[in-house]
């Protein structure tokens, strides 16, 4: 029975790795059902990292206190990769992932740019699982992958510069210790220029004998896509004369020469480099986690500032819904005042009636007392006839 493989796709970040991922899966490597979706203006295409992939690579960073965007972490990774068991429950959570992407299939692929610094602990996982690993890596000039960290992540040159340098130099030395009909190495702008070609010579320097399509090639290598080129740019900041070096070390040597044991010295005097750098690296690693920290602060401020500005906004609906209700009372209190008026001055002039008639009653009542007083004076006789004749 044939031994299964697992295809390592080794890049740095933003180095086209999500491009050649796509034209190598449409020779039907299998890289597993839950991907990662593609991200409009990142990965427009999809990245070709799953999912739990990520997820346990991003925990063995996490557990050795790192990031991805971490300088100089390889050395704080070295113990898990020598002695994988030391990740814990990690690692049997990478055995399982690699025993479940492996079922079924004879050959897989994974794609992560934390593999440049984690090749070796996957590599001994998927061995325990029965499995040979071989590896592609490939490589994109650093002035343009430093153009695409500036514009995705804000990362500066010196910081982009250190991080190409430790995954280039780490992905390469991992290549080297694999037989040389087991790993390939070549450039993003190879990719670009030959897709189909170039795809399929890492397949086949890699020993795999399968091919891309050519149609589905067309659908994830595009031209379009490429929204950084290095031309005749400069590599900024005090590592770019390293990392040029580096870069041309690695490409410059025609296949035959790509094993020489003394082929890669470029790269382990990087890692010196590197290692002779990580003290000031942690400093500058203390400021990143301090200025994170910071971040998240100002995050939680921010949602706390927008909360607050909810709360006010309501509020001042609130407010307008009770200057309305104000202003209607306003005008209710208003009209009352009127009809108050309006009742006052009734009521004043019925004062003033009674008054009168009070005034009118006084005066029959003193006709009256006058007329009882001249009744009383004259004689019955008289009145009588008064009367009598009054009456007829």
């Amino acid at each position: 029975m044939q031994t299964p493989r697992a295809l390592f796709i080794l890049g740095m970040h933003r180095s086209g790795t999500s491009a050649l991922s796509g034209a190598i899966a449409s020779a039907g490597v299998y890289f597993g059902d839950d991907l990662l979706e593609a991200e409009a203006g990142v990965n427009d295409k999809g990245f070709w990292e799953h999912r739990e992939l990520v997820r346990l690579n991003e925990a063995l960073l996490a557990h050795a206190e790192l990031k991805w965007f971490t300088p100089v972490a390889a050395d704080a990774l070295s113990a898990v990769c020598e002695a994988p068991e030391l990740a814990g429950p990690l690692f049997d959570q990478a055995r399982s992932f690699a025993r479940k992407l492996l079922s079924g299939q004879s050959l897989v692929a994974i794609k992560d740019p934390r593999l440049c610094l984690l090749a070796p602990f996957w590599q001994k996982v998927f061995a325990l699982e029965g499995a040979d690993c071989c590896a592609i890596h490939l490589l994109r000039h650093p002035a343009e992958v430093q153009a695409s960290l500036l514009r995705r992540d804000g990362i500066k040159p010196d910081h982009a510069n250190a991080l190409w340098l430790e995954h280039a130099a780490c992905a390469q030395l991992f290549c080297t210790t694999l037989p040389a009909a087991m790993s390939a190495v070549g450039s993003y702008d190879q990719l670009m220029r030959s897709p189909g070609t170039t795809t399929e010579h890492f397949l086949q320097t890699c020993g795999l004998s399968v091919s891309p399509e050519p149609t589905q090639i067309k659908e994830w290598i595009q031209s379009n896509l490429r929204h950084h080129k290095a031309g005749s740019q400069q590599l900024a900041s005090i590592l770019g004369e390293r990392t040029e070096a580096l870069f041309n070390a690695i490409l410059r040597s025609p296949a035959p020469d790509l094993y020489q044991p003394d082929r890669w010295s470029p790269c382990e005097e990087t890692i010196s480099l590197l290692r002779q750098l990580a003290e000031q690296y942690e400093d500058y690693n203390r400021t990143v986690r301090e200025l994170q920290s910071s971040r998240a602060q100002l995050d939680q401020l921010g949602e706390a500032h927008e909360q607050a500005l909810a709360i006010l906004a309501n509020r001042d609906t609130q407010i307008a819904e009770l200057w309305q209700q104000h202003e209607a009372l306003g005008q209710l209190h208003t009209h009352a005042q009127n009809v108050v008026e309006q009742r006052d001055q009734a009521l004043e002039e019925l004062v003033q009636r009674c008054t009168s008639l009070d005034a009118e009653v006084e005066q029959l009542n003193i006709l009256r007392q006058r007329l009882e007083e001249l009744e009383s004076r004259l004689p019955v006789r008289i009145y009588k006839k008064l009367f009598l004749r009054k009456k007829s």
